[in-house]
């Protein structure tokens, strides 16, 4: 059976950071991952400066610097824990952003048609999140979509 042709344009699911849930987009065109500031707060991390400060362009053309990173931040995904650098800054519509940087660390496969990605983390089984619904746990997989959504995801 061939799955429906769907408008809507962007992956996203909700994973566990220290047992909170977090709405993350998968996303190939960032090139690190991200966390929003203003929930920073809330997941008792440690943070780290960089050594330099990071400069961010986004989709609607603004730069964002920062200087700020959780490094290794342990993520828990369809009951697998894995890390990620997580850099901070203002991020909206979403908690996290998944970059290139650890989707290719993770091995993952992106299948953009039926709204899913396959991990294959080294060493362990890949695995292919399965969704229930919208928001449920990183068993989902959703689109979100428009290019008014995509455009608002970095403030």
């Amino acid at each position: 059976m061939e799955a429906e042709q769907d408008p809507l344009q962007i992956i996203h699911g909700t994973v566990h950071i220290n047992g909170t849930p977090v709405l993350t987009l998968f996303d190939y065109g960032a090139t690190l991952s991200f966390i929003d500031s203003a929930i920073t707060s809330r997941l008792e991390l440690n943070t780290t400066r960089m050594h330099a400060p990071l400069v961010v362009s986004s989709p609607m053309g603004k730069f964002v610097e920062t200087d700020k990173i959780y490094r290794a931040c342990p993520i828990t995904l369809a009951d697998r824990e894995v890390t990620v650098d997580l850099i901070i800054m203002p991020v909206r519509q979403f908690d996290i952003i998944m970059g290139m940087d650890w989707l290719i660390l993770a091995r993952a496969v992106m299948d953009c048609h039926n709204k899913k990605v396959t991990i294959s983390i080294p060493r362990q089984a890949s695995f292919t999140p399965k969704g229930r619904g919208r928001h449920e746990e990183f068993e989902s997989l959703q689109a979100l979509g428009g290019d008014e959504t995509v455009e608002a995801i970095i403030s």
